[in-house]
């Protein structure tokens, strides 16, 4: 009866995983002026230290402390937050932006508004907008402008 406990015990020992709480999802920008920006990014979910993540991430996620922030890494090289504000998803940022046809780096800052849907930690946001505030563009023989758009969020 002992051997049939341990052997129980080490079953159960080995078939416990730790979730890992870092997730793909893919991230699209549509313009209203015809141009989309589909990324796939990482949304962190749960707090713990993480290995790997982009420069100037930070390591350790307190989000037991900000449980209402999503923590998003864009491109491997910059990252953003999206807090969760009642029934939407807001945030801003500063980004550099490929614009085809018209700019292959546009910097600005972006703020995003979505009402966003969560199942457990799986989050989706099917209709949110966004403004980008192109400061860049007198670089590439335009006015300084605000581009507006719609974005969607989904796990991948």
């Amino acid at each position: 009866m002992k051997k049939l406990l341990y052997l129980f015990f080490v079953l159960l020992l080995f078939s416990c995983r730790k979730e890992v709480g870092e997730k793909y999802y893919i991230f699209t920008l549509n313009f209203s002026n015809g141009n989309v920006i589909t990324r796939q990014v990482r949304i962190y979910e749960k707090p713990k230290n993480y290995k790997n993540v982009p420069y100037g991430f930070p390591n350790k996620i307190q989000m037991s402390q900000n449980k209402d922030v999503l923590f998003i890494s864009w491109f491997n090289d910059s990252f953003f937050n999206l807090i969760k504000d009642g029934d939407n998803l807001v945030g801003a940022s500063f980004f550099t932006l490929n614009l085809e046809g018209i700019c292959s780096s546009a910097k600005g800052t972006i703020s995003f508004n979505g009402g966003y849907s969560q199942k457990f930690r799986i989050y989706e946001v099917k209709n949110g907008t966004f403004e980008f505030d192109w400061i860049n563009a007198e670089d590439y023989g335009q006015t300084d402008q605000t581009l507006t758009g719609t974005w969607t969020l989904k796990r991948d």
